[in-house]
């Protein structure tokens, strides 16, 4: 009988291989949007970093756009800041969100070695990156945070509050 194997999938592949792939390689494209920003980061760059073929990558992630986004997660999903929020005072809400913004670029730099104010930065200096950081926000955080509370046009003050934020932000680093 042959020894040879046939191309696909390796004899020895398993889910868990297929998820510690996929967790390199958004690890590898943190690392890369924090260490050289959106224009400089490749998709064969990351593939490289994470031990993989490009194709692999674009199978998992798509775009760059979508691998960026992906790696991207604002801190404090809705339910968490909804949780932060409910015993305090409406007029100190502000002040929370922001702490719980700057505490977890605190934790994101600690655990990963990557600065979260890295990531950002790599957002806001690429058009589409500025694009994409809005939608991640408004559809993943601050969107659906303001919709439950019912305010009018959440997506649009999730635009607006995440520019305040981000601010704050790079104050916070800069200041550091």
């Amino acid at each position: 009988m042959s020894s040879t194997q046939r191309p696909g999938r390796p004899a020895n592949s398993t889910l868990n291989g297929a998820v510690d792939r996929k967790q390199a390689i958004a690890d590898a494209a943190s690392l890369s949007f924090n260490s050289l920003g959106y224009d400089k980061t490749t998709i064969r760059l990351i593939a490289k970093a994470a031990g993989v073929d490009p194709k692999l990558v674009v199978h998992y992630f798509g775009t760059k756009a979508d691998l960026f986004a992906s790696t991207f997660s604002m801190p404090g999903r809705a339910d968490d800041i909804l949780a932060a929020l409910t015993s305090i005072p409406r007029s100190e809400w502000g002040t929370v969100v922001a702490g719980m913004l700057i505490n977890d670029r605190h934790q994101i730099e600690g655990s990963s070695g990557a600065s979260g104010a890295g990531l950002i930065v790599a957002a806001t200096t690429h058009p589409e990156g500025s694009s994409i950081i809005r939608d991640v926000v408004a559809k993943n955080s601050l969107g659906p945070f303001l919709a439950s509370i019912g305010v009018d046009n959440p997506t649009l003050r999730a635009s607006t509050l995440e520019s305040l934020l981000l601010g704050m932000v790079f104050s916070d680093y800069i200041l550091e």
